[in-house]
């Protein structure tokens, strides 16, 4: 929309809201055996944190609200063209059995229909909400195995550097760190990845929170990774020394349960110190609480007059392209 032209309260029409829902549903049905998946390994420790994400990406879309009714979309036929990109991603999904490629071209399927709906400037107004999407998809058993196994090593390793730095005499054999009296399992449940997953989803957010240039969102979210594994060596650590002086069962139950949640606050607390941090050797010369806030939605202008919108072309060819997979993959997999 021009700059200065009448700025309008948009709506959609009835047909236009119409195919909104029928494109959803035909979306559903063709993933609807991911979805059933992904929602099912939500119940797994390391992916608990998946029920919410929806409910924040809903979050981040009523937060720019405001930005959406008052801006004209102009769907885009590149959306289709995303749409098909997505599909070929799901038959490659369903060829090698593979619900987190057919996961994630559900996420690029829904992008192509937004994009066919209401074109690149709203994509890019809804980009954090598509984005936190990401973080609901489980990794795969062979990348989740893989990843649990090389954090296992690098938090025990790191974990007897810091026991052995306080004065305690260990051994490390695998991930067994041989204290003497006792012993103490780095298990697949200590790895940090439990921390890893919502720390990573976290940091993300705070990085939509902070208005800065990208790289520094970036690093803010890349350090997630480090100082996981540090946070959750100085846990292993820690447990070792209470083990030592009041015996091992502060290192089972709730006691450890608890030391659990403790680090993943010290965790969520050093992001917000990495952030300062940032904002102060970057010279930025704005307060820190206008540059990192958590903003409520806008009020929606009501007194502006209403304009319908019109049905975009590329978001029917979209829905097409969907109708026809959908129909396509019935057939050739059943």
């Amino acid at each position: 929309m021009n700059a200065s032209a009448k700025p309008y309260l948009y709506r959609f029409s009835a047909w236009t809201l119409l195919l909104v829902l029928m494109t959803a549903a035909l979306v559903y049905l063709m993933f609807s055996q991911a979805i059933v998946s992904m929602i099912g390994q939500w119940g797994l420790e390391e992916f608990s944190h998946g029920y919410l994400i929806p409910l924040i990406a809903l979050f981040l879309v009523w937060q720019r609200r405001a930005q959406l009714q008052t801006m004209e979309f102009g769907g885009a036929w590149s959306g289709c063209a995303v749409v098909a990109a997505g599909v070929e991603l799901e038959v490659l999904g369903r060829l090698a059995d593979q619900y987190a490629l057919q996961q994630l071209a559900l996420l690029i399927v829904v992008t192509g229909v937004v994009l066919a709906l209401a074109g690149w400037r709203a994509l890019r107004v809804l980009a954090p909400a598509l984005g936190v999407l990401v973080f609901m998809i489980p990794l795969p058993a062979p990348a989740l195995a893989a990843l649990s196994s090389d954090l296992q090593v690098a938090c025990a390793r790191l974990g007897v550097y810091l026991i052995r730095s306080g004065g305690l005499s260990v051994y490390l054999e695998g991930n067994v760190i041989d204290m003497g009296r006792y012993a103490l399992q780095v298990a697949d449940a200590c790895s940090g990845l439990r921390y890893l997953l919502p720390m990573a989803t976290v940091g993300y957010l705070m990085a939509c929170c902070y208005r800065s240039p990208l790289w520094r969102r970036a690093l803010l979210v890349m350090s997630t990774v480090p100082l996981t594994v540090a946070m959750n060596s100085v846990r292993i650590a820690a447990i070792a020394f209470l083990v030592n002086r009041w015996g091992v069962g502060l290192a089972k139950g709730l006691a450890h349960q608890v030391e659990g949640w403790l680090v993943f606050m010290a965790c969520i607390a050093l992001l917000g110190l990495e952030v300062r941090a940032l904002h102060w050797l970057s010279g930025d010369t704005r307060a820190l609480r206008d540059a990192f806030r958590l903003e409520l939605p806008a009020a929606v202008p009501r007194q502006l007059p209403e304009r319908l919108r019109a049905l975009p072309p590329p978001l029917a060819a979209a829905a097409a392209t969907v109708l026809v997979a959908l129909v396509s993959l019935r057939y050739v997999f059943g």
